[in-house]
């Protein structure tokens, strides 16, 4: 009888009932036979009314377990037991009346607690009904097939090898049935539901709960351990039958910290309170963890793993089935957090560390969990799907699935491999090794990141830069194949590209937060190298190049390159395109290798045309800067092939030189060399040595200097210098109006003339070794030079002295055997002399 709230007055009558008075002061009437009663009531001030012929002395009273026993007059089947009496003192709150009108208040009292007896029975190996006492009895049934009663009182019953039936009914206490063999049942009495009982499992044991009280249950021996011992089903007075040796169980542990395994059946595992560890077996179980940290065992079968807020943190490990974690209210997808732990998968919420999961080798094999259902009816998927993963501030090592995964690093040094899919990796604070496979990926740094290492396969990458980062603020580094990506020229904070130009495994572009974006392939960079002595290759597209300090060489690659070496001595390959070399004082002694296009060498500040001198060593140019040959440019190959050539030259004051198309002024060395000008206008210094030039085409200007200096002009009005000192030259001339010029301290009374062969040989001051042999002057016209000039500007048609000359050589020598000498020499040259000079403009004396 369930009586509800109000103060109701409850009579049960005759039977073994069960009372249940819940709210209110209620009021309970007994009558002599009607059986022994089990009162629940935990609230109100109740009253328990004992009928004619009772007394105080008739009742005795006991204690079982944490129920209170009042038998009367003796009989242990006549009675009252007020369940959980000792447990709650609100149980506590009942008076006995009499009919006499005495009373007795049990609530505080002291009572004299007595021992029921404690019966043994023993059957036989026939049919046997036995029935035991209100005391702790013990029932042997021996085998055949047995009704067994415990009754009242903690019994112990044991069944025999045939079928046993075991009969309990509400307030009977807590037995323990042990039972070897055949196919057994227990049959609940009136009053108990199969929502009554709830399973346990103690040790190998399972117990069997009555409406959550611990007072009345029985327990199963070696049901788990022994399939032998177990009872096979469990009956209810309203006629259901619950299998419980071939089915799945619903086990509901204490709040203890228990260890425990379930059945092969389809079980639901309440481990309540505690670090409990729950082996749920085979079948497809249902594990509950409950509060605690809780280590979950699914096993094979498709098992269900329910978690609600402040369950603490489990650990699950599953074998083959299709698994799913189900979350309770107040938990959504916004609130789970998830971790990547080598092969594990660490879930958080509401980012507690404290709350959640750790799923054991959910990356390992099959055995993971595939699933994750909310209370709101969404799910989300573990298994073949990526995932969002929100690492630890520790240095991580991280590995991402081959599907779309977005992965934070947060803090620490971490190493994230991302897999294939198109992943996107946040490294966060630290320097970080993210790698992102095979797809196209996506990279995000933001300011304070630190210095990441970035590598990557196949696919279209790019790189995104957080708030307060521009195009401006990057600085780009080529170190081999490596690109280096300088934030803020912190060298600390950026991001290293691995073999960013070896093969396809590059990142293609970067985007800022502004929306502009920038590309790294298929477009031309620009590098700002560092101080050190480097290698630097470009791309095959418009490069700038800043080599920076060190001793660099700088491959620019194809396309229209900058190239712009710095300090040190540096090498510069433009490859093919319109290259453009820029130097500045003290950038130190350059070597430029070109190949093709339209080339220019741009000067900085400070640097005029004038401040450049210019040489030729072999097919190599080399421009020096202000006579410093510390500073100076050296242009490879540039007289070997057009293409070669650097073709002008460019100043900060805007003029311009062309290079290609210009006649150069060539200072040379003070060894012997040979140097060939080009076919415009240029002015070859040869200094010291015995040099060959070769001034080419032009109205060239030659200046042998100091040496015995071969002079070849080549076509055009060339004009050949001639200083004292300057040793004996040979002039070749190829045509045009040509002249030789004598500096300071020569003028026409210096000179003598002498013809060999077809040459004319001008000597100064009558020394052999000093002055010019123009070769072939009396032969072909095209040889001849045709004018003399001195340096006080008065000039002379040399074609005068060749007819002196001529003239000269008309003198009969003598034949003598001891001398050669002229007939009346004197007389004779002088005369001779007088004559030509005043036809020809000559001085007071020319030889």
């Amino acid at each position: 009888i369930e009586s509800g709230s109000g103060n109701d007055t409850i009579i049960g009558g005759k039977g073994n009932d069960v009372l249940y008075g819940s709210y209110g002061n209620d009021t309970y009437i007994w009558n002599l036979g009607d059986g022994m009663d089990t009162i629940f009531d935990n609230e109100g001030e109740n009253v328990i009314q004992l009928g004619d012929g009772i007394s105080l002395s008739d009742l005795t009273f006991s204690r079982d377990v944490n129920n209170l026993v009042i038998v009367v007059k003796g009989e242990e089947n006549q009675g009252i037991t007020i369940a959980d009496y000792f447990v709650s003192s609100s149980r506590q709150k009942q008076t006995l009346k009499f009919i006499d009108g005495t009373s007795f208040n049990l609530d505080g009292a002291e009572l004299t607690l007595v021992e029921f007896p404690q019966l043994t029975l023993n059957g036989d190996d026939d049919d046997n009904e036995l029935i035991g006492g209100i005391g702790n009895d013990t029932i042997n049934s021996g085998d055949g097939y047995n009704d067994i009663t415990g009754g009242k009182g903690n019994d112990t019953l044991n069944g025999g090898y045939d079928n046993d039936t075991y009969y309990y009914n509400l307030g009977d206490g807590a037995d323990v049935i042990s039972d070897p063999r055949g196919r057994d049942q227990i049959v609940f009495g009136a009053g108990i539901t199969a929502d009554d009982v709830i399973y346990r499992r103690e040790g190998s044991n399972l117990k069997l709960i009555i409406k959550g009280d611990e007072g009345q249950s029985i327990s199963i021996d070696k049901f788990f351990s022994d399939s032998n011992y177990r009872i096979e089903s469990v009956k209810f007075a309203d006629g259901t039958v619950k299998n419980i040796a071939t089915a799945g169980l619903t086990l509901t542990q204490s709040g203890a910290s228990d260890n425990f395994s379930a059945t092969s059946y389809n079980d639901v595992i309440y481990g309540h309170g505690g670090n409990d560890t729950i082996n749920a077996g085979d079948g497809n179980d249902t594990l509950i963890g409950g509060t605690g940290n809780d280590t979950l065992n699914g096993g094979n079968g498709d098992d269900v793993y329910k978690w609600n807020l402040g369950d603490g943190f489990d650990t699950i490990s599953d074998e083959q089935g299709q698994d799913k974690i189900v979350f309770g209210a107040g938990i959504t997808a916004a609130d789970l957090r998830f971790i990547r732990q080598s092969n594990d998968l660490r879930i958080i919420i509401n980012n507690d560390e404290n709350q959640g999961m750790r799923i054991v080798n959910q990356f390992y094999g099959s055995n993971r969990i595939e699933k994750i259902e909310f209370a709101d009816g969404t799910e989300m998927m573990l298994t073949d799907t990526g995932m969002i993963f929100s690492q630890t501030n520790a240095n991580d090592s991280v590995k991402g699935t081959d599907y779309d995964d977005v992965i934070y690093g947060n803090g620490g040094n971490d190493t994230i491999n991302a897999g294939d899919g198109n992943d996107i990796l946040i490294g966060g604070t630290g320097n970080d090794e993210l790698t992102g496979g095979n797809g196209d990926d996506v990279y995000k740094w933001n300011l304070g990141d630190g210095f990441d290492t970035i590598s990557d396969a196949q696919g279209q990458d790019k790189i995104v830069f957080g708030a307060g980062i521009t195009a401006a603020d990057l600085r780009f580094i080529r170190q081999s194949n490596d690109l280096r990506i300088i934030i803020n020229n912190d060298e600390n904070q950026g991001i290293l590209i691995s073999d960013q130009f070896y093969g396809s495994n590059r990142i293609e572009k970067i985007e800022f937060a502004d929306g502009t974006s920038m590309m790294l392939t298929d477009a031309g960079m620009t590098f700002v190298q560092t101080e050190g002595a480097e290698t630097i290759n470009g791309t095959d597209y418009d490069d700038v190049i800043y080599g920076k300090g060190g001793n660099d060489m700088i491959n620019a690659g194809d396309g229209n390159d900058t190239l712009i070496g710095g300090t040190g001595n540096d090498t510069l390959n433009g490859g093919y395109g319109r290259d453009t070399y820029i130097y500045n004082l003290g950038d130190g002694a350059d070597v430029i290798s070109e190949e093709r296009g339209n080339d220019k060498i741009v000067f900085g500040a400070g640097i005029a045309f004038e401040d450049l001198t210019f040489s030729r060593n072999g097919t190599t140019l080399t421009i020096t800067v202000k006579g410093d040959d510390a500073q100076s440019i050296t242009i490879k190959d540039y007289y070997y092939n057009a293409n070669n050539q650097v073709e002008k030259l460019e100043f900060a004051d805007g003029s311009v030189f062309n290079l290609s198309t210009s006649g150069l002024t060539l200072h040379q060395k003070n060894g012997d060399e040979t140097i060939s000008g080009t076919s415009y206008d240029d002015v070859i210094y040869g200094y010291g040595g015995n040099d060959t030039i070769n001034s080419g085409d032009g109205n060239d200007t030659l200046i042998g200097g100091t040496g015995n200096d071969t002079l070849n002009g080549g076509a055009g009005d060339d004009t050949y210098v001639w200083n004292l000192g300057d040793g004996i030259d040979t002039i070749i001339e190829s045509g045009g109006n040509d002249k030789i010029v004598f500096g300071q301290g020569i003028n026409q009374n210096n000179l003598s003339f002498v013809r060999i062969g077809s040459d004319l040989k001008i000597m100064i001051d009558g020394d052999e070794v000093k002055g010019i042999q123009i070769s072939e002057q009396f032969g072909n016209n095209d040889k001849k030079v045709e004018t003399l000039e001195f340096a006080d500007g008065s000039t002379m048609d040399i074609s005068a002295a060749d007819q002196l000359v001529q003239a000269m050589s008309s003198f009969s020598l003598s034949n003598s055997a001891s001398t050669d000498e002229l007939s009346n020499p004197v007389q004779s040259v002088s005369e001779m002399y007088d004559n030509f000079a005043c036809g020809s403009n000559f001085g007071s004396k020319a030889a």
